[in-house]
């Protein structure tokens, strides 16, 4: 019997469903016309689901809904009901990003199945405590863990019985998953809220020649299946919603073949890479090794590739593979009608057939019996156990055979495809508006040292965790300290919250999920904020459980969505700074221009000659807007308790002026951006 981890394909339509199922995948991701992070793709309408549901399990197939983007208040009754309506019919897990959704369907659908999306940020253990808390059985790794991190966080995953699943191909986003908003500033597409534009993949240069500094070739670790199976990831997972399904047919089976003979051939290697990729493949942050070779775009030879490549992955699929071995009973008694046990491993059925009659030449022997048994064509089963057990001197046909046969896999099918019972959650009700008014200021500076003078109004000052010394504790204000909102050590971040906590700090400023835990446990006060993603008031239910203070809300919110949410926790609004767009562990400058030439002008130039600087921290890089958000003259439209004042990279002069023209009211001058504050993200 073939045991083999789960094969997890993407499915943006019925012909991939077709493709992923023929080729021998294990489960299915795909969503509805709502709600999912490729919102771009075909996908399939609610009323789909119960037929989709109903094959794939007969097939031996999962199903995992996805609703991996961030929910607005509007939208949070139409999610949970699609979440209830999934489970209804017998969805197997549905994946989520959004940590409100996530908290109430715990509460209210705990038989749900949550799976927690990579655009949660998961890199470390302490990640895994507020999930596994929320119900969450299985995590989505990062995609830039290397092979040592992702090691260690299948280790506690295994300590806390949850599941990893990870990426094994398909396209590399530049920027951490569910911490971009290049795609929002610039166009108002969000990729948090599947609608990215890709804008990313267009040209971004460290110097006047033409580069694709920001578009990484596809991730391909179809090589090292057998370790990732060795550490302990169950899933793996194929990216690809909107691509070709000729592109899951081969990935699957490549993947198949690896995970059966410890590779796949060279002429399905190169079919796939044929079928899509961007100038190869890589593998640079399993191995460790971000370099200028992860980098890559969709070249004029790879188009004519494609079709190349697309007969022969035709053949791939056009028979169903046999992936679940049956065991079968075949019983010929006098004068009753045969009968036909099948068993898959779950479920057991009968089928009833003809009456055995006596033999004229030849009696029905066991080889004839499991060769006719043993037909199961395009079926997903394969013989693997056969007992057989015949009066003496009795036959059957090979078509009565045949026939009995028929009727036990469609028996086996229907049972593999029961439904649960019905379950009807409490469903969210709606949450007033609080109407808040905004009682000062919070500054948010890269060193103590750019703080100004005048800090009438202001409630607190905000410093990056390392920056904090004794020095800051001069100028008699609050001091909040940062934590970086991508991969740290928990050592590292233990270490640095009790060296604070000595000096007196109290509220940290937590900017991932696996921040929480750590901060708790160090007895200090948790604030959530950028890069957490608080995108509506549900999102506070899941605070107030884990003990979080406040919030800083998503500059993805429009002001008309702050004015209606119902947020009772103290509230900031991000109302100026040049806010940063990416976050990415693979610098461009250092792979194409070098860091010296970095540190003299680190800046990224797009096609339009923008500029936008990169600022390099913990390992990873900021990408940075290039104008900054004014809203001075619009505070009187916020309605939040803090407006925090972000700086990046402004001089002392410039947050003093700054600051002077908010408590002015003054209306702004040279370049500036409303953010998406007033026109929203699609």
């Amino acid at each position: 019997m073939i045991n083999l981890p789960e094969i997890l394909a993407p499915v943006g339509n019925r012909e991939m469903l077709n493709a992923a199922i023929k080729s021998g995948a294990g489960a299915v991701y795909l969503g509805t016309e709502e709600f999912n992070a490729r919102r771009n793709a075909q996908n399939f309408k609610k009323e789909e689901l119960k037929e989709i549901i109903e094959l794939c399990h007969g097939m031996g197939v999962k199903v995992y809904l996805t609703l991996n983007i961030l929910i607005a208040d509007t939208e949070f009754f139409n999610a949970v009901c699609l979440c209830r309506d999934a489970y209804n019919l017998g969805i197997d897990a549905v994946i989520i990003a959004d940590l409100g959704l996530a908290y109430y369907l715990h509460q209210y659908l705990p038989e749900l199945t949550l799976h927690a999306s990579t655009q949660m940020t998961v890199f470390t253990k302490s990640a895994l405590i507020p999930l596994k808390e929320m119900g969450f059985t299985r995590v989505v790794a990062a995609r830039e863990l290397t092979k040592e991190q992702l090691i260690a966080l299948c280790q506690a995953a295994k300590e806390l019985d949850m599941e990893v699943e990870a990426f094994i191909h398909g396209a590399l986003c530049m920027c951490v998953s569910g911490q971009c908003l290049l795609s929002s500033f610039l166009g108002s597409r969000s990729g948090n809220r599947g609608l990215c534009a890709g804008p990313c993949r267009l040209p971004f240069s460290t110097s006047k020649k033409e580069e694709y500094a920001l578009s990484l070739k596809d991730l391909s670790l179809l090589e090292y299946l057998g370790e990732l199976k060795e550490m302990g990831v169950c899933s793996f997972k194929i990216e690809g919603r909107m691509k070709r399904p000729e592109y899951v047919a081969a990935a699957v089976t490549a993947a198949k073949q690896v995970l059966e003979n410890g590779f796949a051939e060279e002429k399905l290697i190169s079919a796939l890479r044929g079928v899509f990729s961007r100038q190869g493949f890589t593998d640079g942050y399993y191995k460790n090794n971000p370099n200028k070779d992860m980098f890559g775009i969709r070249s004029k030879d790879d188009v004519l590739g494609t079709s190349e490549s697309l007969p022969y992955i035709h053949s791939l699929y056009r028979k169903q593979a046999q992936t679940t071995a049956v065991f079968a009973k075949l019983s010929v008694p006098k004068n009753k009608p045969s009968e036909l046990t099948l068993f898959d491993g779950k479920n057991t059925v009968t089928a009833f057939g003809e009456v055995g009659v006596l033999a004229q030449n030849k009696p029905l022997d066991y080889d004839f019996a499991k060769k006719c048994i043993g037909k199961l064509g395009d079926t997903p089963f394969f013989l693997n156990e056969f007992e057989f057990y015949c009066e003496d001197g009795l036959t059957l046909s090979s078509s009565a055979i045949g026939e009995l046969r028929r009727q036990a896999v469609l028996l086996l099918y229907k049972s593999r495809s029961i439904l649960p019972k019905e379950i009807a959650p409490v469903l969210p009700q709606e949450k007033s508006p609080t109407h808040k008014t905004p009682k000062g200021y919070v500054l948010r500076l890269t060193d103590i040292s750019l703080l100004p003078n005048d800090l009438s109004g202001v409630k607190a000052v905000v410093l990056p965790i390392e920056k904090i010394n004794k020095n800051c504790f001069s100028a008699n204000t609050l001091i909040v300290a940062e934590l970086f909102r991508v991969y740290q050590t928990e050592e590292t971040i233990k270490t640095e919250l009790n060296r604070i906590k000595e000096m007196g700090v109290k509220h940290i400023l937590v900017t991932n999920l696996a921040q929480i835990p750590l901060v708790k446990a160090a007895g200090l006060n948790a604030f959530c904020g950028f890069g957490m993603n608080c995108f509506s008031s549900y999102f506070e239910d899941f605070a107030k459980a884990n003990n979080v203070g406040g919030l800083i809300l998503s500059p993805e919110m429009s002001l008309s969505q702050i004015k209606n949410s119902g947020f009772s926790l103290p509230t900031a609004v991000i109302a100026y700074g040049k806010i940063p767009l990416m976050v990415f562990k693979n610098c461009p400058f250092k792979s194409f221009a070098g860091c010296e030439k970095c540190k003299k002008q680190g800046v990224l130039t797009d096609r339009k000659n923008i500029s936008f600087e990169l600022i390099c921290k913990n390992g990873f890089c900021e990408l940075i807007n290039s104008t900054p958000i004014y809203l001075a003259d619009k505070q009187n439209e916020i309605f939040a308790d803090w407006l925090l004042l972000y700086f990046n990279n402004e001089s002392k002069e410039e947050i003093e002026e700054v600051l002077k023209n908010y408590k002015e009211h003054k209306s702004p001058s040279g370049n500036f951006t409303r953010g998406l504050y007033q026109k929203g993200v699609f």
